[in-house]
């Protein structure tokens, strides 16, 4: 009679009763692949290290879809005795299974680094890329094994492993990617040296800073502008020295004068001549023709004093002046004056003293004058740009109540840049992006995301501004994307949290999405249908058992969301449903109408 001599096996009774060895049978079932995918699913989920034997046995079953089921639930055992047979199915180069396979290797522990790395060699470069982003996403326990790969001849691999390390930015991987600094591949140094250049910004890092140094020196002009890019970028003092002399020895690259035009001003002020300049421009200061010059060379030498001697200049200029904020004001009220070089130097030199200072005042100041301005757009882009570029973090708070503005909610925006009609730029998306695109640049996407989400910002805008706005952020947003879109928030947020996680392939969203496909509000669960669906066959395990579900609602979303899959798996499952759904309305889903 069979294991089940009486009839279809109840898998989800089974599974509710946490009987394993009825699973098991039940994944041997063979005449419903349905019923094994389901059983081999449970199995996975109750995570019952008994199950590996029959979860290894179901890799080899005759329907796809079991075995999308076995590796993904071999995955969730992270038991480091499935290594060895999800890595035959890798080598096998399934493309239905290969994403999957490669998930659940990382889920197995330190032991499938080996295998993972061999995949970072691969022709396909969504493998490379994926291969990339599990190992890294492993953590720590990755770094030894890592390290031991690199003794391969094989040049992908290395290159693969320096990326890696360097994503992972653990000091322990130091001394190995400072030793593949001297490989004979140029592809390998450069992924060496950015590696490297991420972990001189970590503590003790600073030890590799000489090796990227005698980078500058490279055969390979793209090594040498990888290492001025790394160097720069650590903003360490000791390398200002080594960076302008090649530029002064005629040796460095153009991304070398990007480099050193992008450093500290202050650590570059014992190796500038700006001297004779400034003095120039003082002596000229009787002709009114020559305050431009005055105020960019005032921009120069920087300082609080600054601001005293921009006010003094202003004075002249039919202004009483003796303070920062009434050189504000006088800029505010100038903004269309005929006069506008001498606006423009005023705002460069207030720029100037900002990146000298990398002060708030001035930069708030310089953002004010630039939306005012004739050319609003234009100059105000270019102000955002400029700040971006010179790293000036003090502009933070600026920034955000430009972000906050442009939405229209002027309260916090009044507070830290006053005297600005900002509704005017409420209908601006592109500035409110950009500014918190900065934001993130500054302080890390992730507490960018807080901060604009803070309630001190005084605002709760519509849901759907998180597309124009918190979007720009990437993978920086996530955790907050996937607390907006947990149980307890009002569910317009949750719906387009949801969907903007599907939209920037958050890492970690498909148990939300799973929880949220049950939820009772339809916005909510229609949206994690769609999201589900995003995932493609890696939602095939959740997906496949709904569709035969006891409730209406479940089995429609869940059809909703697999013929948006479009993969021949996908279709497998849709043709067999086919065969016994009989409610109208779901079978015209299933027919794409």
């Amino acid at each position: 009679m069979g294991l089940f001599g009486l009839g279809r096996p109840d898998v989800s009774r089974l599974a509710a009763a946490r009987n394993v060895s009825g699973l098991i049978a039940a994944s041997q079932y063979g005449k419903d692949p349905s019923v094994r995918t389901a059983a081999v699913d449970a199995l996975g989920r109750l995570g019952d290290p008994l199950a590996f034997d029959a979860l290894a046995t179901a890799l080899a079953d005759a329907n796809v879809l079991v075995r999308l089921a076995a590796v993904d639930a071999l995955g969730r055992l992270r038991d480091s005795r499935a290594v060895e047979p999800l890595g035959r199915i890798l080598r096998q180069r399934d493309p239905v299974l290969s994403q999957t396979v490669m998930a659940a290797l990382a889920a197995s522990g330190p032991a499938a680094v080996p295998v993972l790395v061999t995949a970072l060699a691969d022709d396909d470069s969504r493998i490379r890329q994926l291969a990339s982003d599990h190992l890294a996403g492993m953590g720590v326990e990755a770094v030894a094994p890592l390290v031991a790969s690199l003794s391969t001849v094989v040049v992908p691999v290395r290159a693969g492993v320096a990326g890696v390390l360097g994503r992972l930015a653990d000091a322990r991987g130091l001394d190995a990617l400072v030793g593949l600094l001297s490989d004979l591949d140029e592809q390998v140094r450069v992924e060496a040296v950015d590696a490297i250049g991420k972990l001189a910004m970590q503590p003790g890092g600073s030890t590799a800073l000489p090796a990227l140094v005698a980078r500058l020196n490279d055969a390979s002009a793209a090594v040498r502008n990888r290492a001025a890019q790394a160097l720069a970028g650590t903003r360490d003092a000791s390398v200002v020295g080594a960076l302008v002399a090649t530029v002064a020895q005629g040796t460095g690259t153009t991304a070398t004068l990007d480099a050193v035009a992008a450093l500290d001003p202050l650590a570059l002020l014992p190796f500038m001549e700006a001297q004779s300049e400034v003095r120039l421009a003082l002596e000229r200061v009787a002709r009114e023709d020559a305050w431009p010059d005055l105020l960019r060379a005032i921009g120069a030498l920087g300082g609080a004093e600054s601001f005293r001697v921009i006010a003094g200049i202003l004075s002249r200029m039919c202004l009483a002046a003796g303070n920062i904020m009434t050189v504000g004001e006088f800029l505010l009220r100038s903004a269309n004056w005929v006069d506008n070089a001498t606006s423009a130097a005023a705002l460069d030199a207030l720029l100037a003293i900002g990146t000298r200072t990398n002060t708030t005042p001035p930069l708030a100041l310089h953002l004010q004058f630039s939306a005012v301005s004739a050319d609003g757009t234009a100059r105000i882009t270019r102000a955002l740009d400029q700040i971006a570029e010179r790293h000036l973090t003090a502009a933070v708070e600026p920034l955000l109540a430009l972000a906050a503005a442009s939405r229209g909610s002027d309260g916090y925006a009044a507070q830290v840049l006053p005297g600005l009609d900002w509704h005017a730029y409420a209908k601006m998306p592109e500035l409110r992006r950009r500014a918190l695109q900065i934001v993130g640049e500054f302080i890390g996407p992730e507490a960018a995301a807080e901060a604009w989400w803070a309630e001190d910002r005084g605002w709760r805008g519509e849901a759907d501004i998180l597309w124009d706005t918190v979007g720009v952020l990437g993978h920086g947003a996530g955790p907050l994307l996937l607390r907006l879109a947990s149980p307890g928030h009002d569910a317009a947020w949750r719906a387009h949290a949801i969907a903007l996680l599907d939209e920037l392939q958050i890492p970690g969203s498909q148990p939300i999405f799973e929880q949220a496909f049950a939820d009772a509000n339809s916005d909510v669960n229609r949206a994690a249908a769609l999201a589900l669906a995003g995932l493609g066959d890696e939602a095939l395990p959740f997906l496949a058992p709904r569709l035969t579900d006891p409730s209406w609602g479940v089995r429609k979303r869940a059809a909703t969301a697999l013929v948006r899959i479009k993969t021949p798996p996908a279709r497998a499952v849709l043709d067999d449903l086919k065969k016994t759904e009989q409610d109208v309305e779901i079978l015209r889903i299933l027919d794409g109408e």
